[in-house]
C-alpha cells in the first residue's frame, strides 16, 4: 500500500498517532518533536509504539527478562529503532514495545528505557531484568537511573566482541562454555534493517505484529500442561536422567551422582547445586532425577511461566487492523517536518583532486 513520499507521511505523523490510539484503546504512542519556537514548524525526533495486546500480553504471560536491542536505519534521515523484547511460554520472541529516534545515544535510551518503564511497571514493582549489548549509552543509563537493576549482556555479541582481538575455536567454546553455565538468556533473534519512510516502516512493523499475535490455532494443538518447546527439552533431561545415581536424604533433600560430579537438589525449593533448574526454571538433569526417585510428575516442577496457561494469557488480546491513509482524520497540530540530516560518523570523504586533463 502506498502511504506516500518521505516529506509526506513525516506531515501525517500526529495523524497516524491519533488514529492507532483509536484502533487499539489503551496502546501507549509518543511522539516528540523539536519545535524551538512556534513561528518555527516542528521536526520529527522520536515515536515510541507499545500496542495494548503487545503491552496486556506481556504483563499476563511472560517472565520478567527484557532484551533490549537497536538497527539502524539508511533512510535519507537515518536514525535507529530501538526495541524492547520479551519472551513467551514456549521460548519464542515477544515483542513489548519499539521506537524510532534519531540517533543511538543516552538521552535516546534513557527516553525510551523511561517510557518503557512508565508503561509497564517499575523495576521494583516487577523485577525486570534487562539484556542488551554494549550498546552507546546503556551501560550508563543502568549505572545512572537504574544501579539496583539485573541487567545482563547479550552473550552473542560479546563473543563478537571477544573474538575480534582473541581469534580461535578454543577460546570461542571456553567463553560459550562459561556462558552457559551462568545464563540460559541469550538473543535468537535480530530486528532486520529497514529502509522505509516512518509510516510505511511503522505500518510495517505493526501488519507483522498484528499477524503474529494471531496464535489461537496453534494454541489449540497443544496438549499438556506445559508448552511444545519446553516439552521437547523435558523429553531430552529425561533420557539423560537416568544415569544419575539418587540418595535421598530426608524430606525433599537429595543428593545425585552423575559423571563423577556430585549436586544437592532441593525439590520444595526448586533448585539445585549446578544453578541450571535456578536460572531457567526448566528442572535440570539431577532435579528430574530427584523427581523420578520420589515417583513425581517432572511437568509439575517446570516454571509457570512455560505453561500453555501463560501462552494463552500473552495472545489473548488482538491487534486491530486499520484504514488506508485517505481515510484518517486529521489532527489539529501543525504538520511534523523530517529531523535533519545529520553528518554519518567518521571523517568526511574528500573529492579527489583531478588531473589538468580530467573533465
Amino acid at each position: 500500500m502506498h502511504w506516500g513520499g518521505y516529506v509526506e507521511q513525516y506531515a501525517r505523523v500526529w495523524d497516524y498517532c491519533d488514529l492507532v490510539r483509536s484502533r487499539s484503546l489503551g496502546s501507549c504512542v509518543k511522539l516528540k518533536v523539536e519545535r524551538p519556537s512556534l513561528d518555527v514548524m516542528p521536526t520529527f525526533q522520536r515515536l515510541y509504539v507499545s500496542l495494548h495486546a503487545m503491552r496486556q500480553g506481556f504483563l499476563a504471560g511472560c517472565g520478567p527478562f527484557i532484551d533490549l536491542d537497536v538497527c539502524h536505519l539508511k533512510g535519507p534521515w537515518g536514525g535507529q529503532i530501538l526495541s524492547a523484547v520479551g519472551k513467551d511460554a514456549n521460548e519464542q520472541m515477544f515483542p513489548i514495545a519499539y521506537a524510532v529516534v534519531e540517533v543511538e545515544l543516552k538521552d535516546s535510551w534513557t527516553w525510551f528505557l523511561t517510557t518503557l518503564l512508565n508503561d509497564i511497571g517499575s523495576v521494583e514493582s516487577h523485577g525486570w531484568t534487562f539484556i542488551t549489548d554494549r550498546q552507546k549509552g546503556l551501560v550508563e543509563i543502568f549505572e545512572d537511573i537504574l544501579p539496583t537493576d539485573d541487567h545482563r549482556f547479550c552473550v552473542r555479541h560479546m563473543c563478537n566482541n571477544f573474538k575480534a582481538e582473541f581469534k580461535g575455536k578454543i577460546l570461542k567454546d571456553t567463553m560459550w562454555s562459561a556462558a552457559y553455565a551462568t545464563t540460559s538468556i541469550e538473543f535468537q533473534n535480530k530486528m532486520e534493517e529497514m529502509d522505509k519512510p516512518i509510516i510505511t516502516l511503522l505500518e510495517t512493523i505493526r501488519r507483522l505484529l498484528m499477524g503474529r499475535f494471531q496464535r489461537q490455532s496453534e494454541i489449540d494443538k497443544y496438549e499438556g500442561p506445559i508448552c511444545p518447546k519446553i516439552q521437547e527439552k523435558l523429553e531430552k533431561i529425561k533420557v539423560v536422567a537416568c544415569d544419575c545415581h539418587v540418595e535421598w536424604s530426608g524430606g525433599e533433600e537429595y543428593e545425585v551422582q552423575r559423571n563423577g560430579k556430585q549436586y544437592v537438589v532441593n525439590l520444595a525449593q526448586k533448585c539445585c547445586g549446578c544453578r541450571s533448574w535456578d536460572l531457567t526454571g526448566i528442572p535440570c538433569i539431577h532435579a528430574v532425577a530427584s523427581i523420578f526417585y520420589q515417583k513425581e510428575r517432572v511437568e509439575n516442577f517446570v516454571h509457570p511461566y512455560y505453561h500453555t496457561d501463560a501462552f494463552r494469557r500473552s495472545y489473548r488480546e488482538i491487534i486491530h487492523p486499520m484504514q488506508s491513509i485517505k481515510q484518517w482524520p486529521r489532527v489539529d497540530m501543525d504538520p511534523v517536518q523530517p529531523p535533519p540530516v545529520r553528518r554519518p560518523p567518521g571523517r568526511p570523504k574528500k573529492s579527489r583532486r583531478r588531473d589538468a586533463d580530467e573533465l
